[in-house]
């Protein structure tokens, strides 16, 4: 990675109450096996989830494939690198299809989720998702 991200990075890390920073890819594919409405309404047709099982809704084997949400740069353990990656992914591009479906012209830019613990951050791009996770209860 360039000079420049990591500094931005370094920089993010460096906020109080900051737990983790987190990229990963945002390119979505369909596995190949499932038709292209499966996008829609089955998870295991995206990487983000587990591609090496059955597709339930359509009974097809799905192949081993690595496209959506798979990390690039974390600091965060091994275990929520993954957890993250592949729920907050999902999020995102479902964010983005509702942005969309309200209006052509428009996609979603930034995605903020605030809960008791924590306060996750997302920036969209169009190969890469930088996710933020933070305490937001720090003073």
């Amino acid at each position: 990675m360039s000079t420049e991200v990591e500094e931005t990075l370094k920089r993010i890390q460096s906020h109080r109450g900051v737990k983790g920073v987190l990229i990963c890819n945002s390119e979505v594919k369909r596995c190949g096996q499932c038709p292209p409405q499966a996008l829609l309404s089955c998870c295991c047709c995206l990487v983000g989830a587990d591609c090496r099982r059955r597709c339930r809704r359509y009974q097809r084997p799905t192949p081993s494939a690595t496209v959506q949400g798979v990390p690039i740069r974390s600091n965060l353990p091994a275990e929520d690198e993954q957890t993250y990656s592949a729920l907050v992914s999902q999020l995102a591009m479902k964010a983005n299809n509702v942005v969309r479906n309200l209006d052509e012209a428009d996609e979603l830019t930034f995605l903020r989720i605030r809960s008791k613990k924590h306060e996750i951050m997302i920036a969209p791009d169009k190969e890469f998702l930088l996710i933020v996770i933070q305490n937001p209860n720090l003073e």
